[in-house]
C-alpha cells in the first residue's frame, strides 16, 4: 500500500535500496546529518525514539518534484549555521515521507519483533533531536533513495539501548 502511495504523492518512480548500516555514538551519528531534516518517531513498544533524518537535497528535490520541477534546477545546498524553519506546507510533505518511511519500518521488522514506530515531531536544530546522550551507541540504516533525477539518503537511527532487549529475546530463544 505505501508503495502506491509513494508514486501517488510524486508521480514518479521511487528508487529505495539499503545503504549502509552504522554503529556509532550519538554525537558522531548528529555531526554526520548537519543539514538534514530531522524527525523524532516513537518506537513502541521498544523504549525510546528513533529519528529518522532525510538529506535536504533529497527532500527539496522532492518537493520540487511535487510541483512539476525535475528536482534538479535547485541552488546547491549550503549547511547554514541555523537551518531555515520549514513552510507549513514543506512540514506536512514531510511528516507524510516520515509516516511512510516508519510503516515500511514496522512491516520490516515483523518478522522479528513488533515495532510500531509513529512520528512525534520534526526538529530544524539537532540539539533538540537528540534519542541518547552524546557518547551512547546509536545504529543507524542508510538508505540510498532516488526519485528521478533526484537523489540522497534517508537515514533511520534508533539506540541501541533500545534494540537490547530484542537481541536478548531472539538469543533466548535460540537457546531453548
Amino acid at each position: 500500500a505505501s508503495d502506491v502511495y509513494k508514486r501517488q504523492i510524486l508521480s514518479r518512480h521511487v528508487e529505495v535500496r539499503p545503504a549502509d548500516m552504522h554503529i556509532q555514538r550519538h554525537a558522531l551519528q548528529m555531526a554526520a546529518l548537519a543539514g538534514a531534516n530531522l524527525s523524532l518517531v516513537s518506537l513502541a513498544p521498544l523504549v525510546g525514539n528513533g529519528l529518522v533524518s532525510v538529506d535536504a537535497d533529497l527532500f527539496h528535490g522532492m518537493v520540487d518534484v511535487m510541483y512539476g520541477g525535475t528536482g534538479t534546477d535547485l541552488p546547491v545546498a549550503t549547511v547554514p549555521a541555523v537551518p531555515r524553519d520549514l513552510s507549513p506546507t514543506e512540514l506536512r510533505i514531510l511528516e507524510r515521507l516520515v509516516r511512510l518511511v516508519c510503516a515500511d519500518y514496522q512491516q520490516a521488522w515483523s518478522g522479528i519483533h513488533p515495532v510500531e514506530p509513529q512520528f512525534l515531531r520534526t526538529e530544524r536544530l539537532s540539539q533538540f533531536a537528540a534519542i541518547a546522550g552524546p557518547d551512547e551507541v546509536i545504529v543507524t540504516a542508510s538508505f540510498d533513495v532516488r526519485v528521478g533525477e533526484v537523489q540522497g539518503q534517508i537515514h533511520i537511527g534508533v539506540p541501541y539501548t533500545a534494540l537490547e532487549p530484542v537481541s536478548y529475546t531472539h538469543l533466548r530463544a535460540h537457546e531453548t
